[in-house]
């Protein structure tokens, strides 16, 4: 019947599609294995080289040389080697070229041919800068050396000059000691003085004192005519001798007759002299005014 024939057909019909897809596939794969190479044999590989070891893989793919790579068989298989500069060789150097060279003559050659004029022009302005650089290195070091010489120079007037001075402050150290000590110290308790530096004291500028007391070689203790003030640390520069009238009372403070007391006889102004008689021989010595000084002690005190 017709329902019978239909489900017939119904049951066959998967049957044939499957079958279809199988013989498929199955052609394809027989195309493809046509389409490998023969096989080499396992030993072959085993004989490659590490270094052909991309080779044999590719090989695998049915590769062989001579074959170009991707799906159509069409890409460059032309090997890119990598060159390496070594030392100091820049972009653009062609190993196949000689290194240039100068000659006597001044030309430079290159690869065993001397250069176009253009070049030889470029050659001209290289070796003119390089002229250049060498000439303003040497000035430089010029200016530097020049700079260090003045330097130096200046150093060694300043080490004089310091010297000079030190020597200077020396040699005035060393006056000023012998001055010290070759002054004269006439400072003697007892006698009278005049204040004469006005820097010292202004109200006591000119005044007269006794000498209370002499604390040093060139330093005393005065006391003022009037017993008002006592001033101590007075120095010896300070103060001037003061002469007493006719018969007065007088003391030798320096010189050839140093320690001789007696009586004031004469006064000369102007020869800046007087006459002292020794109270012990009555003799009379000729001293100067800055000799003496009037003597307000008791004579006891100097021995006599």
């Amino acid at each position: 019947t017709q329902s019978s024939k239909e489900s017939e057909k119904k049951s066959t019909s998967p049957a044939r599609d499957g079958g279809s897809s199988g013989d498929l596939m199955l052609r394809r794969y027989k195309e493809d294995m046509a389409s490998l190479p023969d096989h080499r044999g396992i030993d072959e590989f085993e004989e490659v080289p590490v270094e052909g070891f991309g080779a044999a893989l590719l090989a695998g793919y049915g590769w062989s040389e001579g074959k170009g790579l991707g799906r159509n068989n069409k890409e460059d298989t032309k090997v890119v080697e990598y060159n390496r500069r070594a030392g100091t060789l820049g972009l653009g150097y062609d190993p196949s070229e000689a290194d240039p060279k100068k000659t006597r003559s001044g030309d430079w050659v290159i690869g065993g041919k001397k250069p176009t004029e253009n070049g030889g022009k470029k050659s001209a302005e290289n070796g003119n800068a390089k002229k250049r650089d060498r000439d303003k290195e040497d000035r430089v070091r010029e200016r530097d050396s020049s700079s260090r010489q003045k330097r130096s120079g200046d150093l060694r007037a300043e080490r004089e000059v310091r010297e000079k001075e030190r020597k200077s402050r020396d040699s005035r150290e060393e006056k000023s000691s012998r001055d010290v000590g070759n002054k004269v110290r006439w400072l003697q308790s007892n006698i009278r003085v005049r204040v004469v530096n006005e820097r010292f004291s202004r109200r006591l500028y000119l005044q007269k004192a006794k000498i209370v007391d002499v604390v040093g070689p060139t330093t005393c203790d005065i006391m003022m005519d009037d017993g008002s003030e006592l001033v101590q640390g007075v120095e010896q520069d300070m103060l001037e001798t003061v002469l007493p009238r006719t018969n007065g009372q007088v003391l030798v403070l320096c010189g050839k007759h140093k320690g001789v007391y007696g009586h004031l006889v004469e006064k000369n102004s102007e020869a800046e002299t007087a006459v002292v008689e020794d109270a012990d021989t009555k003799d009379m010595v000729r001293v100067k005014y800055d000799q003496i000084a009037e003597y307000v002690g008791d004579p006891e005190l100097l021995g006599h």
